[in-house]
């Protein structure tokens, strides 16, 4: 009992380690894919020799229980918007911005900013605009990834969207003013009429006096 215990326990610790390093070969596999050491050009993975049979399964590179699982370190080396370009080939599929921020950081990415957020963010808005990415509900994607004719239906799509939100958004600014206006005109109170002043006694006795002196010269 005591030998087939060990040896049980031999057998396990043997397949976890291959499952490690296969593992290890797919990710390396799929790096050499997307062109990570340079290569990908002159290096056609398909004509890489088989993973050896064993009936254990292991994590693809491009999904681990929902998030992407990347070689370490794989994007030390790079820029942000080259390393967002590798992420999204190697994803092939629309991912979340917490999900390509998670993999971005995770992957060996370098970064001064004490909060990352905004930076990824105006990078994505960025190569968006530029045509590189497009921005869906489900996350971001490579446009090349998309038929010409489709991405120019998303984006007459978002423009209308955006041309609506505008006119929604000054309809709401002029009500606003409108409102602010109304508001000012009530608080503030009429002005009185300006009283007509009466000539005082002194003033009347000057002008008989200037009249009388006319009077003499005619």
């Amino acid at each position: 009992m005591a030998e087939n215990t060990e040896a049980t326990g031999l057998l396990a610790v043997i397949d976890t380690k291959i499952a490690a390093l296969q593992r290890m070969r797919e990710s390396v596999i799929a790096a050499i894919s997307v062109g990570a050491f340079g290569q990908g050009e002159s290096i056609d993975p398909s004509n890489l020799p088989p993973a050896p049979s064993g009936g254990i399964s292991t994590p693809s590179f491009s999904q681990l229980n929902g998030s992407l699982d990347l070689p370490t370190g794989i994007f030390r080396d790079k820029g942000l918007a080259d390393a967002i370009r590798l992420l999204l080939s190697a994803a092939k599929r629309k991912t979340p911005f917490k999900e390509i921020k998670a993999a971005l950081l995770q992957g060996g990415l370098a970064t001064t900013a004490e909060d990352f957020d905004p930076t990824l963010s105006g990078t994505l808005n960025r190569m968006k605009r530029t045509g590189e990415l497009l921005a869906f509900k489900e996350g971001w994607d490579l446009a090349s990834s998309y038929p010409e004719s489709f991405r120019q239906r998303l984006a007459q799509s978002t423009e209308g969207t955006a041309k609506t939100k505008r006119k929604s958004t000054a309809k709401k600014k002029a009500k606003k003013i409108a409102e602010f206006k109304k508001s000012i005109e009530a608080a503030t109170p009429a002005p009185k009429p300006a009283a007509t002043k009466k000539p005082a006694a002194s003033d009347k006795g000057h002008l008989a006096e200037i009249g009388e002196a006319v009077l003499r010269r005619a």
